[in-house]
């Protein structure tokens, strides 16, 4: 054969393995993507509805803590790529209108619109129907939740109703469940961490200061510090949505008046209860861990800790996003509960990367308490969760 044939041919024959390559890729990432539904909606107890005519993507529904919880894909119509949703219905309205919105979600107004220091940037619209509801409702631990899902997600949108969190790179099961862990806890921080249904017509969440790190975005004088308007002060609605006029109380005194308990001063990391108690107590107890917990963290990063948990989920893995290669099998424990500061009990959750020969020892079992050990790798603020690599079985 002539030499340049050959280089054709040979040519033809590697781009031939190259489309069948990603052919096989497709099929074996669209099988994971099918199998990482199944995953979160068996963890999360969600009910799974397959794909159909009218639907690329499964989606799934249920509730989670008392919350009410909707999931489902689609593209971005930007990059082509796809993107999972999750929406969380309060139980309880929040005492104002309200309409902050990050991505291609249809822009509604819910009154005037407000620059928010810290928060709003292109791309960002924040409306509401009362300047100083709105003030009231910008706690420290509010701006940190609503920074975090800004700068987290592709996309976001909050309303006095329910929270909404659109993610892309989710392909695998743990990823896909954490994420909609995460939407679960924002929207318990955001509704002032109510889980069962009350009177909607209460009183304005009171600001709770969970982290003097954090810089508080209620000061005195608003307009130059923490919400600047574009539009007028007092926003024009109808005489029959405007409630008789009520005295405002000043920041410092209604963050007096809120009944909490001046936080102990924070120990080092090297005097760290390791216990899954005593760890997750100062890493969770505030109603939305901050810098202060990280840092905490960071300092115990690599030891090795005892623990005891109840199995919720065990799944395999060939590569994990954050344990890396494997095989293995990712094991998720509830290790404890600890109270927020607000009051809400909320679970903590152990997962651990373990070796791929314990999937036979874990499968069928959830429900059942376990002996684990493991190293410190990572804390997921959001979902309360530790994650720990180098795992083992213990007795």
């Amino acid at each position: 054969m002539h030499p340049f044939m050959l280089i054709v041919a040979i040519f033809i024959i590697a781009y031939i393995a190259y489309v069948l390559s990603k052919q096989q890729s497709g099929e074996s990432q669209s099988r994971t993507n099918q199998r990482m539904w199944a995953e979160a909606a068996h963890g999360h107890n969600l009910k799974l509805y397959p794909p159909n005519d009218q639907r690329v993507f499964p989606s799934m529904e249920g509730k989670i803590d008392g919350l009410p919880v909707q999931v489902w894909g689609d593209f971005d119509e930007k990059t082509g790529h796809g993107l999972v949703f999750c929406r969380v219905d309060f139980t309880r309205k929040l005492p104002l209108r309200l309409s902050i919105i990050k991505g291609d979600f249809p822009m509604e107004s819910a009154g005037a619109t407000f620059e928010i220091r810290g928060l709003t940037a292109p791309g960002i619209s924040v409306t509401a129907a009362n300047g100083k509801d709105l003030q009231n409702f910008l706690s420290t631990q509010n701006m940190n939740v609503l920074k975090n899902c800004m700068g987290s997600y592709h996309s976001t949108k909050l309303t006095e109703s329910f929270l909404v969190l659109g993610a892309g790179g989710i392909n695998d099961g743990m990823s896909f469940h954490s994420f909609i862990e995460r939407t679960v806890s924002a929207a318990k921080a955001l509704s002032g961490g109510t889980t069962v249904p009350v009177h909607p017509d209460l009183a304005p969440i009171p600001a709770v200061d969970d982290s003097k790190d954090i810089f508080a975005p209620v000061v005195t004088p608003v307009q130059e510090q923490t919400v600047i308007s574009s539009a007028p002060a007092v926003p024009v609605t109808s005489p029959a949505n405007i409630p008789p006029p009520k005295p405002v109380p000043a920041p410092t005194p209604l963050a007096s008046a809120t009944p909490a308990v001046k936080p102990e001063p924070v120990e080092s990391s090297a005097a760290l209860d390791l216990s899954a108690e005593g760890l997750s107590k100062a890493l969770f107890s505030a109603s939305f861990p901050g810098e202060k917990e990280k840092a905490l963290f960071n300092g115990v990063i690599g030891q090795t800790v005892q623990w005891k948990g109840t199995l919720k989920s065990v799944y395999p893995y060939s590569s994990d996003f954050v344990f890396g290669k494997g095989p293995g099998a990712k094991a998720t424990f509830e290790i404890c509960e600890v109270e927020s500061g607000y009051g809400v009990k909320n679970k903590v959750k152990a997962t651990v990367s373990l070796g791929e020969e314990t999937l036979a020892v874990l499968k069928g079992e959830t429900g059942k308490e376990f002996t684990f050990s493991g190293t410190l790798l990572k804390m997921e603020p959001f979902s309360r969760e530790i994650l720990l690599e180098k795992g083992s079985l213990q007795g």
